[in-house]
């Protein structure tokens, strides 16, 4: 379930404090599975991550129903919000990177894809069952890089930065 703030400017005392009960989407509700991060614009959309699911909302004007829900994926999601960064694709377009239980991901213009197959021996290694962070990320934009950490070979905290140069990514027949 996400919720979310009546419009700003609708009453004259506290929109921006304001949170009707009646103001939530449920997406998929019945999985048993939490929100674990959200992008609040992406190409118009909010983006919902889920630890299995992906959620696009997608504005639709009306006060009543302001957004309607479109499931992206019920394989990928996100593992942690901290793993989620907003950066470019190599052609210069928006994208959103984030790490999931299978490795990294990125949604873009081009859709959902896997940015993970020359990492999969290092993947192979990471312990998703950290007690500290499992990993996050960072836009290093002067070099067009996208950084993760990541907690290793049993380690609890991270260990280990994969770098991802933005502006080199090709996509081939296995991701």
């Amino acid at each position: 379930r996400v919720w979310y703030t009546v419009v700003l400017g609708s009453s004259d005392v506290g929109d921006l404090e304001r949170v009707p009960t009646s103001n939530y989407v449920d997406l998929d509700e019945q999985d048993g599975d939490e929100v674990t991060g959200l992008v609040g614009n992406h190409l118009g959309n909010v983006v919902v991550f889920k630890r299995n699911q992906i959620w696009k909302l997608i504005p639709t004007g009306d006060a009543v129903t302001p957004y309607s829900r479109v499931c992206l994926t019920k394989f990928v999601g996100c593992i942690e919000a901290k793993t989620i960064v907003q950066a470019e694709d190599e052609n210069g377009n928006p994208a959103i990177y984030f790490l999931s239980r299978k490795g990294p991901y990125r949604i873009s213009t081009s859709g959902l894809e896997y940015c993970g197959r020359d990492i999969e021996d290092i993947w192979a290694t990471v312990n998703l069952a950290a007690t500290d962070i499992i990993g996050h990320g960072l836009y290093y934009r002067q070099k067009h890089q996208v950084w993760f950490w990541l907690s290793t070979s049993g380690t609890d905290s991270p260990n280990m930065r994969v770098v991802l140069d933005t502006h080199l990514c090709r996509r081939s027949s296995g991701g």
